[in-house]
């Protein structure tokens, strides 16, 4: 049966369609055109521990980018947005390609013909492209990700590239790191992969999706915190960091286990993945557990290795930073990894309210041992508790965004107004007047959703 919610949210889209086919007739002047739909995405827990190989539970959202596409033989990728913030890019497809400046839009379209332009049989074509955005940028949502596939989808089907949804997730999940962002391959696989009504296990190494059923009796509520999680370069060094932290107590793990690789995976060293004993993994996990914070000469002299090589094939970093902490990230990652497999196994029974404790203690570890929160968050996530909230926590990567709640249905009226209140109305104009100013509508700022389908391509 179709919600009322669901019929607005087709009308919606076929507003935008249409609307979308008119701009894109008029600036490009062309008449055969299709449309990629890809969603947003909110991973309902499992921050970070993507790129570390262990799995996530993420759901696609019903906010969505729609990409009006068209092939152009001149060689050259166009591509302008509806949102004026973002002018308009242009790049040729033969030369060699390099990143616009940090921060730049549209560096995940060049991601994309970057990652498959190889796999084209003979010379590539250009193509147009109009992008229409409705996922809250800065929102740790996944637009840029959304944006990234989506680029994708339109070059793949101009060449014909035959690539499964699960190859080409894992491939744009390293083409990712053009832009200049160390992370997984949660974001590419779930805007792919989505299924309605589910949440989406997804490992890693190989990469694989199992859907997990949602409670019928309840929906996600997002809500922004109003700070923006745009990765400028702040936000991507902070980002990059704790990549590199994990990378780090890989590397000390796999030595305080005798073994040799050189940049292992987290997820690679734990017993279920290898054949080293439990009781030898425990000594040696205990032993990275007490570490302190490392300075930078200190890790060189532990691993017996110069400065080039621990930048270079450890951190991945041009420069050093002054401490690094591999014991508190650690620590999250780990017990972040055994919360997505209880919060599968108690969603599958119906358990819905150890669910919700998995999330609030989620965001309690993301918060203490990630450090990744922000005051705003945390207000937002003991809001919603002290509201009837059957779970909440941060989204995304952190620094900023939004939170993903768990309401009753019946509740989810009286939850958003009395948030909206709680937060945008009250403690905001007191706490952080700054976040009301950029003329944002907070009607918009939180909603509610559902798990919606993975990308598709369309012909109106």
């Amino acid at each position: 049966m179709v919600s009322q919610s669901q019929n607005s949210v087709a009308q919606a889209e076929q507003r935008r369609v249409r609307e979308l086919t008119e701009l894109f007739r008029s600036r490009f002047q062309v008449r055969n055109f299709f449309f990629v739909r890809v969603p947003g995405r909110v991973n309902l827990i499992g921050e970070h521990t993507d790129y570390n190989g262990y799995p996530v539970l993420p759901i696609a959202i019903e906010r969505d980018i729609l990409l009006c596409a068209s092939p152009a033989d001149d060689g050259r990728i166009v591509v302008g947005n509806r949102d004026r913030r973002y002018p308009e890019r242009e790049f040729s497809v033969a030369d060699p390609i390099a990143p616009f400046p940090t921060g730049d839009w549209g560096n995940y379209v060049k991601a994309a013909v970057y990652a498959l332009r190889d796999r084209v049989k003979g010379s590539p074509s250009g193509l147009r492209l109009l992008c229409d955005g409705a996922i809250p940028a800065a929102a740790g949502l996944s637009s840029s990700s959304a944006l990234l596939v989506a680029a994708a989808l339109a070059f793949n089907r101009v060449h014909s590239i035959d690539l499964s949804r699960l190859e080409l997730a894992e491939l744009l999940a390293e083409a990712e790191h053009f832009v200049g962002t160390r992370g997984g391959g949660m974001d590419q696989a779930i805007v792919l992969l989505g299924r309605p009504d589910h949440a989406l296990k997804i490992d890693f190494s190989p990469l694989a999706a199992d859907a997990v059923p949602l409670p019928p009796d309840y929906a996600i509520v997002v809500c922004h915190s109003g700070v923006r999680a745009a990765k400028t370069e702040a936000v991507r060094r902070a980002y990059n960091l704790r990549a590199a932290e994990c990378r780090l107590a890989a590397v000390l793990l796999s030595a305080a286990l005798g073994r040799k690789e050189s940049c292992p995976v987290l997820a690679q060293l734990d017993p279920r993945n290898s054949t080293v004993s439990r009781t030898v993994y425990s000594r040696a996990l205990s032993g990275i557990l007490s570490l302190a914070p490392l300075g930078f000469g200190e890790i060189c002299e532990r691993l017996q290795r110069s400065e080039q090589n621990v930048l270079e094939q450890v951190l991945h970093q041009d420069e050093p930073e002054p401490l690094y902490q591999p014991a508190r990230r650690i620590r999250h990652v780990l017990s972040e990894a055994a919360r997505v497999r209880r919060a599968a196994r108690v969603l599958r029974s119906g358990a819905v309210s150890r669910f919700g404790a998995l999330m609030y203690a989620s965001h309690r570890s993301c918060q203490k041992w990630f450090e990744i929160s922000t005051p705003e968050l945390d207000v937002l996530v003991d809001l919603a508790r002290e509201l009837g909230a059957t779970g909440a926590r941060l989204t995304g990567a952190g620094f900023g965004g939004c939170t993903v709640n768990l309401v009753r249905r019946e509740e989810i009226k009286p939850f958003i107004e009395r948030l909206r209140h709680r937060y945008f109305r009250t403690y905001l104009p007191s706490a952080r007047p700054d976040l009301l100013s950029g003329g944002e509508d907070v009607e918009e700022l939180i909603f509610a959703t559902r798990a919606a389908d993975g990308a598709r391509l369309f012909t109106p």
